[in-house]
């Protein structure tokens, strides 16, 4: 949305921007879309609720790729009574990584991305690390287990 503003701001059209960028998707996105949206859930740590989602690497080859995957995660920030949202990925064999939204001005995730390997800022952060030896289920699980950690209080 701040790009899409500066853009206005700058002589852009906004109903030319909503054209490029929300209806200009492929099918195979819309349909990959929809199956992440199906695979979400909400989860609790204390006061906090969070809507998350995890794909391994064979389903995102089967859907197109890594780029059906771009822009997702700026749907799981806008799920009712939830802090933040987070969409998981193996972006591709042994490589897990994340992408955190937060659903307010009030909700921190960049530390949740450091706890994780990544960064970025209060809104929007991101990781990426090794499974290792782990395999993907203990990847998702790994997760959710530092962020129970980082925000548990």
């Amino acid at each position: 949305f701040l790009i899409a503003s500066e853009l206005v701001s700058l002589g852009a059209s906004p109903k030319e921007i909503s054209f490029y960028t929300l209806k200009n998707l492929s099918l195979n996105k819309l349909k990959f879309w929809g199956n992440c949206f199906l695979k979400a859930n909400i989860a609790k740590i204390d006061n906090i609720k969070y809507v998350w989602a995890a794909v391994c690497v064979d389903e995102l080859i089967k859907a197109g790729g890594r780029e059906v995957r771009q822009g997702v995660e700026s749907f799981f920030n806008i799920i009712e009574d939830t802090d933040f949202g987070i969409f998981i990925t193996e972006q591709e064999e042994g490589i897990l990584s994340g992408s955190l939204r937060a659903r307010t001005t009030n909700f921190d995730v960049s530390i949740a991305a450091l706890a994780l390997g990544g960064g970025g800022h209060k809104g929007a952060a991101g990781f990426k690390f090794k499974l290792d030896n782990l395999t993907f289920q203990q990847g998702v699980k790994k997760v959710h287990d530092i962020l129970k950690k980082v925000y548990n209080k």
